[in-house]
């Protein structure tokens, strides 16, 4: 028995089915957003499997809470098996509760706003609401707390609610209750009115009454009201009304106004009524009385008071200073003034007068003696000569004051006698004329005498120094000078009598200086001199005559040529050496005035400039002048031809030729040095000798043009075609000849050489056969052409090239042909020989114009047109050249130039063209024309061209700027910009805008400016900044831009902290200056003298520490030790910016010395003379040196002349001076000042020490101490050093 099974799974794979309750709706519990405990039976679950199976949920019947809203319930359920099911029923729970609104605002009142018929932003606490849906809900009104506007009355406002269900509250309200409690606004009267207005003051309205009345009429406009609520403002006058009569004195007027709700206001003006009409006066008339006896009054007038009338009804009493019946009346007229006051304090007046005369004469007592006195200084007179007034009395008891035709005190006399006469009147007219005295004036002032100003010469250099600079005249060691005569004045008035005590205007005066003098001598022997400095300068330089143009000639087989020449030199003083810029030819001292000599020396060959450079032993420099020789040496030896071949023999080396014959090339040699070649028409190697004797010659030539032909030889090629017995007769017939098969096709054959032909007059003809072997002809096509140009008897073998017309190509095969002219009998015999050039081509000859043809073959007497192959000729093409361009173009306008014209071989006029026309515009630069011709053949030619270069040579335009700027702008003086320097430095920042720049090329102008830039600190004085415009090809132009600099500043040393500072003293406020550090130099160790040089800007200080003298540009930034010492150092420092000189006092060595600026030439002036030198100053302007000394026992001031120091040295001050030092010069005003550390004084003086005065005497100075700190004050653009 066999048993087989096999396994099988069932699965259930079917989902079971719920089947859900039906869907339930419910209400929200009281109070709450939700429901509760609602029921409902759980889904019946079907599933195939049938088991029980129990639905699941989140939510359990009779025990949940379900929100407000739809809320879906999900059961599901699964078998054993896995297999789920679900079934979905909704809870849906709706809300019918509406929400409540909770604090309500109560009612309230409130005033309107300020202005307005309403309250504006009346604000309480908003309301909220709750509902039991949870949500915040708002309540809502017409109107908005804060934002709202209420009339004036009760207004409700009205807040309802509702939630998302839609259920309404409207529960709450409130009244909004208005009140005007606003006064009305009320303005009063602006338009007051009265014919007697015054004005207005202190808040009232002034007017006068009426005129003749107490009162015053007045008139106003109506009261202007307005009331916020809108509604009619009642007005009333509490007062007067407009047009009453208001009596004099202060009224107010008020107005009251009152609105609607009953609210009032009121405003008032002043009203002022013043009584400004005076009271009338009616006076008695005018009373006249003489004087008591000896007395000067008259008694006890008598006169009735005046009537009173006045517009008030005033009872009013008129008063006086006099009383009638019981008064003094003094001589002359009195006004008796009456007056009367009324309450208003209006016064009224009148007068009436009181004469009294008077008849008695005054007396005139100390009247003065006679008195002498001399003129007043630069007068002819005694101004304002004293005395003592003489004096009167009078009876009247007046103060007389006796006069005369001179005051004392305030007066002018004549030299003389002159009669001082007084008189005395009282006011009655009573006079005495008792009292006069004579005034002596004596003339004891001498006369004044002014230097000649004028001062010419025909030499005139300048002035520096106090000395007026000329030059000898030309030739003469002296100079003639011419002056004005001086300019004299006496205080007299009187002729001043002149005599020079030296030299006269004209006089030839030496080189040198020399002092004129001059004395001047007044009516009355009063005398005085003056002078004036002249140095002559020796500034002409030789006067060399040399030569223009030396010749020489090589010397023989020398590249040098000696050559002399005479030169004459001629000064006015000695002549001390000449040299040249030629090593060849020596220097040499003359030491004469006029002087010659010969000049030899050895040139080379060609042109040699000598100059010659001669000096003369003037004083303090040297003058100098040049010639210049051209020296030329000419070269008149011909160059050397060596190794000239001999004449030779050679064999033809192709038919009648011999080809590229050699030798060996001859050379030459020169006497310049130079290696020149020879040149032959016939070239070693490279040439083509005929048959026969051919003379080969050599020529040379040098640069000089030397010339040489004696070197040539003959070469000699034997054999020729004028032997041949070969002759091509008319009728013989044409041969052809294959080259492919080199064998022949027709009857004869020609090989290759030399052939007689006869000439046929005008042309030789040569035909090619009409066609291929088998059907040659003869006569009709395939002409081969040759130029119709053939040789002469004795000319040699001429190559031509034949043409071979080929298919109407002119020149489809090209042949070599030659010809040579070998007799004259009958017709000259011309022979041609043929190369065979293309192989394969079947070619041959045919000769003359007549061969016979074979039958029915016509010959033809006529060629076809020979083809024209030779280019026309260019002639006259122009040669290159160059133009400017035109004014303020780019490019040149209208070039013009001579066409060039055209010859051709065939007869035509053929015209030359060009992409350029005669007259056209040409850009900046080389442009080349082409000109081209071409004939009718299309032969061409464009050998013509030439270069036309257009150069712009034309300046650009430079305008400089006219905006320049500076934080330190001053002003514009004479139409110079003037700028005030920066606080912390001697410079001003300066900047302009770019100059403005244009150019005719239209390129880039580069600007360049000198010595300053924009933005630079410029140092003071007068600057001219150069703008220097330059265009792309080198043209430039410039412009020029000028300011001043200008301002006042000082530098100051100090010793703790060692440093040099500065301050700006431009307000001239020395009690407020700011220092600040002039220069940041770390070497400073203690800096005491210091001077500033205001032309370079460079400022110059000793420093006793390091024993030097340095300086420092403010312009480069370079610092330098100018001076170094052993020991000891430097007291006082003086820069003189003309000389370019700086001086200096030294203490320790008790000496002054100078020395140039550039460091050179240091020089002792003063020395075992001076104790303790200090102070030191140059007066530039009449050329001066100050200086202080201390002692002890030579405490002093001096000077000296620069031009002559020692024999000028003068002690200007010697007294009241203990250690004097700070010394400063101003010039302008004649005057000098100095302190001095040992009277603790400030003193000046006149610059020549007259007239010594202190100025300030105190304890200790401030500013320019002795000791501790040099101080030197700076005025820039003034005169004062």
């Amino acid at each position: 028995m066999a048993i087989c099974d096999f396994g099988l799974n069932v699965e259930d794979n079917e989902d079971p089915v719920l089947v859900c309750p039906p869907n339930i709706t419910g209400t929200t519990a009281d109070g709450t957003n939700q429901t509760f405990n609602v029921s409902w039976t759980d889904p019946i679950v079907i599933d195939n499997s049938d088991e029980d199976i129990t639905p699941t949920s989140k939510y359990n019947p009779g025990n949940n809470e379900f929100d407000i809203g739809r809320t879906d319930v999900l059961y599901d359920a699964v078998d054993s098996s896995g297999n789920a099911g679900t079934c979905t029923f909704t809870v849906t729970v709706t809300d019918d509760e509406a929400p409540d609104i909770i604090d309500c605002p109560m009612n309230m009142i409130f005033n309107t706003t300020t202005g307005e018929a309403f309250a504006i932003n009346v604000t309480w606490v908003e309301p909220t609401s709750t509902d039991n849906s949870g949500g915040t809900l708002v309540p809502v009104a017409d109107y908005t707390s804060g934002d709202n506007m209420f009339g004036i009355g009760n207004t409700t406002v009205q807040y309802n609610v509702s939630d998302s269900a839609g259920n309404f509250n409207d529960s709450c309200s409130f009244v909004i209750i208005v009140e005007d409690n606003e006064s009305p606004r009320i303005d009063c009267p602006a338009n007051v009115t009265s014919n007697n207005y015054i004005g207005e003051g202190y808040g009232l309205l002034n007017v006068s009454t009426d005129i003749g009345s107490p009162n015053a009429t007045v008139t106003w406009d109506p009261p202007v009201t307005s009331d916020n609520s809108g509604g009619l403002v009642t007005v009333m006058s509490l007062s007067f009304e407009s047009g009453d009569m208001i009596p004099i004195g202060t009224h107010t007027i008020t107005f009251t106004a009152t609105d609607l709700y009953g609210n009032i206001d009121n405003c008032d003006f002043g009203l002022n009524v013043e009584d400004n009409e005076d009271p009338v006066l009616v006076c008695p008339p005018n009373i006249t009385g003489t004087t008591a006896d000896g007395t000067n009054q008259t008694f006890n007038v008598s006169w009735t008071d005046p009537i009173v009338i006045d517009n008030s009804d005033e009872d009013i009493t008129p008063t006086s200073k006099y009383n009638p019946g019981n008064n003094e009346f003094d001589i002359g007229r009195t006004d008796v003034l009456y007056d009367a006051v009324d309450s208003s304090g209006n016064a009224g007046t009148c007068t009436f007068t009181v004469t009294v005369t008077d008849d008695e004469a005054p007396d005139i007592i100390d009247c003065p003696m006679n008195m002498i006195f001399n003129t007043t200084t630069g007068e002819a007179f005694a101004i304002n000569v004293t005395w003592v007034e003489p004096t009167a009395t009078d009876n009247s008891g007046g103060t007389l004051v006796p006069v005369a035709d001179y005051t004392s005190g305030d007066n002018m006399f004549p030299i003389g006698n002159t009669t001082v006469q007084y008189n005395v009147s009282d006011s009655a007219g009573n006079f005495n004329d008792s009292c006069s005295f004579v005034i002596i004036v004596e003339d004891n002032e001498s006369p004044r005498i002014d230097c000649p100003a004028n001062v010419t010469s025909n030499n005139y250099i300048g002035k520096g120094y106090g000395l007026l600079n000329v030059s000898t005249d030309i030739g003469s060691p002296n100079a003639t000078v011419t002056w004005d005569p001086p300019e004299t004045s006496d205080n007299s008035g009187g002729l001043v009598t002149v005599m020079s005590l030296s030299f006269e205007s004209g006089d030839m005066i030496p080189i040198g200086t020399h002092t004129i003098t001059f004395k001047a001598t007044d009516p009355y022997a009063n005398s005085d001199t003056c002078e004036f400095y002249i140095e002559v300068k020796d500034v002409e330089p030789p006067n060399p005559t040399c030569p223009f143009i030396a010749y020489g000639v090589a010397d023989p087989e020398s590249p040098n040529g000696t050559v002399s020449f005479n030169i004459t030199v001629v000064d006015n003083v000695l002549v001390a050496i000449f040299s040249t810029n030629y090593t060849l030819v020596s220097p040499s001292i003359i030491d004469m005035v006029s002087y010659t000599f010969t000049s030899t020396g050895v040139f080379p060959i060609g042109e040699t400039i000598i100059e010659y450079t001669f000096y003369d032993n003037a004083s303090p420099a040297a003058n100098r002048a040049s010639c210049y020789v051209t020296v030329i040496i000419a070269d008149q030896e011909a160059p050397d031809i060596i190794n000239c071949p001999m004449d030779m023999i050679v064999n033809t080396t192709v038919e009648a030729f011999a080809i590229n014959v050699t030798w060996i090339e001859p050379t030459a040699t020169d006497n310049s040095g130079e290696t020149p070649v020879p040149v032959a028409d016939y070239t070693s190697g490279d040439n083509i000798f005929p048959i026969g004797d051919t003379t080969v010659q050599y020529n040379v030539s040098d640069s000089a043009g030397n010339y040489n032909e004696s070197c040539s030889f003959v070469v000699n090629v034997e054999g020729g075609p004028c032997d041949t017995d070969l002759v091509l007769t008319e009728w013989q017939r044409s041969i052809l000849y294959d080259l492919t098969s080199e064998s022949p096709i027709s009857d004869d054959f020609i090989v290759d050489g030399w052939y007689k032909l006869r000439n046929q007059g005008d042309r030789i003809d040569i035909r090619m056969p009409t066609s291929s072997p088998g059907s040659l002809k003869c006569g009709t096509l395939f002409p081969v052409w040759i130029d119709d140009t053939y040789p002469e008897l004795g000319d040699p073998i001429k190559s031509v090239t034949g043409c071979i017309d080929v298919s109407g190509d002119p020149c489809a095969l090209t042949v070599p042909i030659f010809l040579l002219a070998c007799s004259t009998v009958n017709n000259d015999l011309y022979f041609v020989h043929y190369f065979v050039d293309t192989p394969g081509t079947l070619i041959g000859y045919c000769t003359d114009s007549l061969l016979p043809c074979e039958t029915n073959v016509t010959s033809s007497l006529e060629f076809p047109p020979c083809d024209d192959q030779e280019a026309p000729d260019i002639i006259n093409c122009p040669m290159d050249m160059i133009v400017n361009t035109t004014t303020g173009e780019v490019f040149a306008i209208n070039v013009t130039w001579m066409e060039p014209s055209a010859t051709d071989n065939s007869g035509e006029t053929a015209v030359p063209v060009a992409d350029y026309t005669s007259g056209d515009m040409f850009s900046i630069g080389s442009t080349t024309v082409q000109y081209n011709v071409t004939d009718s053949a299309g032969n061409f030619n464009d050998s013509c061209s030439f270069v036309v270069t257009v150069e712009d040579n034309e300046r650009p335009v430079i305008d400089c700027p006219t905006n320049v700027t500076s934080n330190n702008y001053n002003q514009t003086s004479f139409g110079l910009i003037v700028i005030s320097m920066d606080e912390v430095h001697p410079f001003a920042t300066v900047t302009w805008n770019p100059p403005m720049t244009s150019d005719n090329s239209n390129g880039i102008v580069t600007v360049v400016s000198s010595p300053y830039e924009s933005g630079d600190m410029i140092p003071s004085g007068v600057h001219t900044i150069t703008f220097t415009a330059t265009d792309p090809t080198g043209n430039s132009d410039n412009c020029d831009l000028s300011f001043r600099v200008q301002g006042d500043f000082m530098f100051v040393t100090n010793l703790g902290p060692p440093g040099i500072y500065m301050s700006s003293i431009g307000s001239g406020d020395t009690t407020a200056l700011t220092f600040t550090p002039a220069i940041q130099i770390v070497e400073l160790t203690r800096p005491v003298a210091l001077d500033y040089d205001a032309t370079t800007s460079a400022l110059y200080w000793s420093d006793v520490i390091t024993s030097s003298i340095e300086y420092y540009s403010f312009v480069t930034k370079q610092h330098k030790v100018l001076v170094s010492f052993e020991t000891g150092g430097v007291d006082g420092l003086a820069i003189d910016g003309i000389g370019n000189k700086l001086y200096w006092t030294s203490t320790s060595e008790d000496r002054i010395e100078v020395i140039n600026l550039d460091g050179t030439d240091r020089t002792v002036l003063f020395d075992m003379t001076l104790v303790e030198p200090r102070a030191i100053k140059i007066d530039t302007v009449n050329g001066y040196l100050y200086w202080t000394d201390w002692g002890p026992g030579n405490e002093m001031i001096e000077r000296a002349k620069l031009i002559d120091l020692n024999a000028t040295r003068t002690a200007l001050v010697e007294t009241g001076l203990i250690y004097p030092n700070g010394l400063v010069l101003s010039v302008p005003d004649g005057k000098m000042y100095w302190c001095d550390a040992g009277t603790d004084k400030i003193e000046e003086a006149n610059l020549d020490g007259t007239n010594q005065r202190t100025i300030i005497d105190i304890m200790y100075l401030q500013l320019l101490t002795a000791r501790q700190t040099s101080l030197q004050k700076i005025i820039s653009e003034k005169n004062l050093v």
